[in-house]
């Protein structure tokens, strides 16, 4: 197959950042998307946990690409807990109905104090119950960065896997909660979800360089890093993790769907601090590389409902009334977009968008 036309896709997981990288980089999604989920952990004060922000950070976007959809989440913080009984009511009167959890210190401007161990107190129990109540998304990074009984860190590898039991528990004790669960990345979890009933709300972005980078491209068996262009969180992993990635993508399966978490940083956050900052700017070539996966697979008649039908169809989102069609010819990756590294930049795809 030389071409192919799918309905224009929705990207369940992106960030755009802030300021002048926000300018640069939408555009590269809103090429390729019609809409998507727009994350909002931004650093300190600016992160998006007040409906005021929310507005203003959906009107930014808007601002750079009008034709762009995005859906932007409230960030789950310490201050957006205290007063959820006000804000889930108003938000929702104003169309925002996506709430996203990332702990704190396990990623790029996670939510400070606090960890999946949250879950069993009581505000983050009547949070989970309003979000029942006004049939909201609760939009999380499952990783769990400390082993309690041992009182030390675990491996980044196993902090994925080690979270599969809060995950449980929230399917236990609230059976009606709508779950993202974010860049599913180990064999492990996805064997989890792909095992529970249809019954469960639930829904599973899975992004591109998961199914196609490993462990022993980013660091050594020790931790020291390799390429630290490739890092990001979750982590990239084995081989296993790696192939159950990919079997989910083709699987057909409409609880998982297209996220790319394209997070851009700065060269020099990326190589130069001795702790890189995790995240990979991918939405220059994502789609034509998800293109290119599922073409090397004899896979593209899944391409379409994984990319553009499934992940609206969770949010509530109509699919694209727009067309795009990718030509397999081979396209150069820059390095570099306005000093931001590129998911496999010097390399190609496989597959282009026609212009």
């Amino acid at each position: 197959m030389k071409t192919i036309t799918i309905t224009k896709p929705f990207n369940a997981h992106v960030h755009f950042r802030s300021g002048q990288m926000m300018r640069d980089v939408v555009p590269y999604t809103a090429q390729h998307y019609f809409g998507g989920v727009c994350m909002g952990n931004l650093p300190g004060d600016a992160v998006i946990d007040t409906i005021e922000k929310n507005l203003a950070y959906r009107v930014g976007i808007m601002a750079i690409a009008p034709f762009f959809k995005p859906t932007v989440p409230l960030m789950v913080t310490s201050q957006l807990l205290e007063n959820c009984k006000t804000i889930i009511p108003a938000a929702k009167k104003l169309g925002i109905r996506v709430y996203k959890f990332i702990p704190g210190g396990l990623t790029t401007n996670g939510a400070p104090g606090l960890s999946l161990f949250d879950f069993y107190t009581p505000v983050f129990r009547e949070f989970f119950e309003l979000l029942i109540e006004n049939d909201c998304v609760f939009s999380c990074h499952f990783e769990v960065g400390l082993d309690l009984i041992n009182d030390k860190e675990l491996d980044p590898r196993c902090q994925e896997k080690h979270a599969i039991r809060f995950l449980q528990y929230l399917l236990e004790n609230f059976p009606k909660l709508i779950i993202a669960v974010e860049h599913a990345s180990s064999k492990e979890l996805i064997q989890f979800i792909k095992r529970l009933p249809r019954r469960y709300q639930i829904g599973v972005t899975l992004a591109i360089h998961h199914a196609l980078i490993l462990y022993r491209m980013v660091a050594d068996r020790k931790g020291n890093f390799l390429d630290s262009r490739l890092y990001c969180k979750p982590i990239a992993k084995y081989p296993k993790d790696r192939e159950a990635v990919i079997e989910a993508m083709f699987s057909g399966d409409p609880r998982f769907f297209l996220g790319t978490d394209s997070a851009p940083h700065f060269l020099e956050a990326k190589i130069l601090k001795a702790t890189p900052a995790a995240g990979i700017f991918s939405d220059v070539i994502s789609l034509q590389k998800y293109a290119e996966l599922f073409g090397a697979h004899g896979k593209l008649k899944y391409f379409e409902n994984f990319a553009s039908i499934f992940g609206p169809e969770f949010y509530g989102t109509r699919p694209s009334n727009e067309k795009i069609t990718l030509i397999k010819e081979t396209e150069k990756i820059p390095e570099l977009i306005a000093g931001i590294p590129v998911f496999l930049g010097g390399g190609e795809t496989a597959w282009r968008v026609k212009n």
